[in-house]
């Protein structure tokens, strides 16, 4: 999340602060609230959770994606790199159309989605990470496959983003050398 400064409103200081790292602090019972607000403002959100409670609340609240596992499979050969960033793109265009958080679970592991886990023809990172741009049909709609191309009403090549989505980083990394 972005630093708000003067644009902080009642509701986000309620919930926590923000510390000199330019992070947002709050307790593990505001995750709902503090996503939303992150939502409201047209941000993603990152969430450093070490101890791992949060897991159980994304599986319900969210798409939950384990990407710390597939990171695993793709290293010892279980699965390619196109397979898994697949996976996952599917997995996106299930919490596009129905409006739901897609959070990515990266564990204690540091993925390069800028270069490694970036592949413009099924998981365009440097897209789908950018709230704004990726909101815009021609850049949504490429990760969209024709089969999946279908509205709730299953008119073909209807497919609409719900203005609910909203993408979450999860990590639960213990301190600050983790977390880069």
């Amino acid at each position: 999340m972005a630093k708000c400064e003067d644009s902080e409103s009642e509701e986000e200081r309620s919930l926590g602060e923000w510390q000199p790292n330019g992070r947002f602090k709050y307790e593990m019972r505001h995750v709902d609230s503090a996503i939303q607000i992150a939502l409201n403002k047209q941000k993603h959100s990152l969430i450093f959770e070490p101890n791992g409670d949060v897991d159980l609340f994304f599986k319900v609240k969210a798409k939950l994606t384990e990407f710390h596992r597939t990171f695993i499979g793709i290293k010892i050969g279980q699965i390619t790199k196109r397979e898994g960033l697949d996976t996952m793109r599917a997995q996106l265009v299930q919490a596009m159309k129905a409006g739901e958080r897609m959070c990515i679970m990266i564990g204690k592991i540091a993925p390069d989605f800028k270069e490694q886990f970036n592949d413009p023809l099924v998981f365009p990172t440097d897209t789908i990470f950018d709230f704004e741009n990726f909101r815009k049909i021609e850049n949504y709609k490429k990760v969209v496959r024709e089969d999946e191309d279908y509205d709730y009403q299953n008119n073909k090549g209807c497919f609409m983003m719900h203005e609910d989505y909203n993408l979450v980083l999860l990590s639960n990394a213990q301190n600050e050398e983790e977390k880069q």
